[in-house]
């Protein structure tokens, strides 16, 4: 036989002191507490928590997180708005820089041309030039070489 066959009554005490020791502990938790805790929530408090000025300051606050989201909102939006748009104009720019570099080259392409023109035309009427030279030099010389009637 065991211990505890021959004394039947030790295990009951056994567990009356555990659950003795534990009911001490919670007691003296639940002490703990309340010696953490105010002892009276009417006890200490200022004038100025009454309800109706609670519900007032709750009420304003309410407004003004109201307020306050609805000007973030818009914010939001505006500057939503506001990357489009820079968005837009960034790609307007590149375009119009593309525009130009494009004009820009068929500028200097219409100026070679101009030149090249100008060119031609001077060699041209130098040429018209040299061949009335030597037209009139021949109708002079056969005006000279004709004999008088």
């Amino acid at each position: 036989m065991s211990v505890h066959d021959q004394n039947p009554h030790a295990e009951l005490d056994h567990d009356s002191t555990q659950r003795h020791s534990f009911d001490l502990t919670l007691e003296l938790e639940h002490q703990l507490n309340n010696e953490s805790l105010p002892n009276s929530p009417t006890q200490g408090r200022p004038r100025s928590l009454d309800p109706q000025v609670l519900a007032s300051i709750v009420t304003t606050l309410r407004m003004n997180l109201t307020e306050v989201s609805k000007e973030r909102d818009d914010l939001g939006a505006a500057l939503k708005e506001s990357r489009t748009r820079e968005q837009q104009l960034s790609d307007e720019v590149h375009r119009m820089s593309e525009k130009q570099a494009t004009l820009e080259e068929e500028l200097d392409a219409a100026k070679r041309q101009n030149k090249e023109d100008e060119d031609s035309i001077t060699m041209l009427r130098t040429k018209v030039e040299e061949s009335r030279c030597v037209f009139s030099s021949i109708f002079c010389d056969e005006l000279l070489s004709v004999e008088p009637i």
